[in-house]
């Protein structure tokens, strides 16, 4: 399961190219997004989105 997080709710995709889909569309918005699986928060990739830029940055722990 894959778990993208934003500044308003935790979304839940069983499939990559839902989560894809998604994140396509999350990118228009000014927004960060959580990207993470399973129970834990770490390791995740923060998306920070102002389009037409993106900023992505990988946590290995907190």
């Amino acid at each position: 399961m894959i778990f993208i997080s934003t500044a308003h709710r935790t979304f839940e995709f069983q499939s990559v190219d839902d989560a894809i889909k998604f994140v396509q569309t999350a990118v228009k918005k000014k927004d960060t997004l959580w990207i993470h699986t399973g129970d834990e928060l770490y390791p995740c990739l923060a998306v920070c989105t102002n389009e037409p830029y993106a900023a992505i940055n990988f946590f290995q722990d907190d």
